[in-house]
């Protein structure tokens, strides 16, 4: 769809909203990404499968209003069901995470990470079916597995290879045996996803929640490790030791190479090297960690 397009659709939704610059910002894997008039976010979905989610975000989202100690997106210029969808929010003020900061700063926001990680695990759902969320999940990294040793082995060295097949026939046996218990999780940690103030850098939002789910904590953590290295991602088990067991220890260790695939895989499926490179160097970061993460 041609860039004109998005904001005339825009237009046509909202006629009563001037805008003065409608400003592309990215397309991403899920969604092309746009700001208006430097205060709103809309997002347009790049798949049907990505706008099959988007009632779940704005329903989880409408939930979680005035739930969590920082800010989230605000659902509120939306539109469904329509040849073109798209969803939007009230822009949330402030930089990106940046992990180089004060030690005053990077305490505070390792603070806040285990806040909000709880907050959302607190959060129950009663409807919500166990067994088939982890059926679900167990079957997603069946997929993932088959797809790493058909497609993406032949992108590795023989020597990662190896090392990557040793570790998935000694761990994905005991991952499905040692199950977990569902929890709410954000699932997609990044700098751009964290809004620091600009004062002192201290986290105040979370944005893109399209990827949030019930699903297992453990991937919650890896996630944060392989995004933000191994020292932070110490310092957050450190605080949160006393809902961390070793069954987690060892999931969010198989999670911290499991990862890294799924932008190789993109990489190979889109043929974007760039993807490709990223993940590889995230695998021999994680393999370089494995054994310390354990």
């Amino acid at each position: 769809m041609e860039m004109h397009i998005y904001e005339e659709v825009f237009r046509q939704k909202y006629p009563d909203i001037r805008i003065s610059e409608f400003k592309f910002l990215k397309k991403g894997n899920d969604f092309t990404t746009f700001e208006i008039n430097n205060s709103l976010i809309i997002k347009f979905p790049v798949s049907k499968e990505i706008e099959k989610r988007i009632p779940f975000e704005i329903e989880l989202l409408n939930r979680l209003d005035n739930k969590l100690q920082i800010s989230i997106p605000v659902l509120k210029y939306n539109c469904l069901n329509n040849q073109h969808t798209f969803i939007g929010y009230e822009k949330i003020p402030g930089i990106p995470f940046d992990i180089n900061v004060s030690e005053e700063s990077y305490n505070y926001n390792l603070g806040v990470f285990s806040h909000i990680i709880r907050e959302l695990s607190s959060i129950k759902n009663p409807e919500i079916d166990t067994q088939s969320i982890i059926y679900t999940w167990n079957n997603y990294y069946s997929h993932l597995l088959n797809g790493i040793r058909l497609k993406a082995y032949k992108t590795l060295e023989f020597s990662y290879q190896l090392e990557v097949e040793k570790i998935l026939n000694e761990n994905y046996k005991k991952f499905i045996e040692n199950s977990f218990i569902p929890t709410l999780i954000h699932a997609d940690f990044k700098s751009q996803h964290l809004i620091c103030n600009n004062t002192d850098n201290h986290i105040v939002g979370l944005i893109d929640w399209g990827d949030a789910t019930y699903g297992d904590i453990s991937f919650e953590f890896a996630r944060i490790l392989t995004e933000f290295g191994i020292d932070f991602y110490r310092k957050l088990i450190k605080e949160n030791s006393h809902f961390i067991s070793r069954n987690n220890i060892d999931r969010i260790a198989f999670y911290s190479i499991l990862i890294p695939f799924n932008s190789i895989l993109d990489g190979i499926n889109n043929a974007e090297n760039d993807k490709l490179e990223q993940g590889i160097r995230k695998l021999c970061t994680s393999l370089d960690n494995y054994e310390k993460i354990k």
